[in-house]
């Protein structure tokens, strides 16, 4: 029933101009959303994974990569909000764990870019595929309309903040779009 009243949250929050839909304020458009942010961020990562040397940060750093490369140390930085110095850290750290490789950029010598290895690929998908499973089980209850209700929302919701302002970007969501319609074909 909670799960049903988000989804018509989200609709409506869209829809209707009206300031009370289904018992929430569009106010509370921020405290929902963040909070369901929060909860998502806080899925972390497998046991198993933190032990070969990739905690949550770990996680985020390879997906970010993994959307973009190959990237240079200051673009990855910039792509993550994060100071450079905590990237470059990040970065050696799964440099020396053999998650990350570094080649030289075609078109400046003197730079190299981020990929992941092979190694960081195949744990990239392992801590993907461990954190589907908890979202999935969250929404194991729900129908495939409302499933596919969510991930509409969610992704008008993505585009609406990259109309608000370009930095609020989503990658993941571009390559996942590519892929449905591909399957639409």
């Amino acid at each position: 029933m909670v799960q049903a009243r988000v989804l018509l949250y989200f609709r409506d929050m869209i829809k209707v101009e009206d300031n009370f839909a289904h018992g929430f304020a569009r106010e509370d458009a921020e405290r929902v959303i963040s909070g369901v942010g929060r909860a998502i961020f806080k899925i972390g990562v497998p046991r198993s994974i933190i032990n070969e040397g990739v905690d949550r940060s770990g996680y985020w750093f390879l997906l970010a990569l993994s959307e973009l490369e190959p990237l240079r140390l200051s673009a990855l930085a910039e792509e993550m909000t994060l100071d450079i110095s905590t990237v470059s850290r990040h970065a050696k750290d799964l440099l020396d764990l053999g998650f990350i490789d570094k080649l030289d950029d075609p078109h400046d010598k003197r730079a190299q870019l981020l990929k992941l290895s092979k190694k960081g690929k195949d744990t990239l998908r392992k801590i993907s595929k461990d954190r589907s499973e908890k979202i999935l089980n969250a929404i194991s209850d729900w129908n495939d309309s409302d499933v596919d209700e969510l991930l509409n929302l969610l992704s008008r919701l993505a585009d609406g903040f990259l109309k608000v302002d370009s930095t609020l970007h989503c990658p993941g969501l571009k390559s996942v779009k590519n892929s449905l319609a591909k399957e639409t074909l």
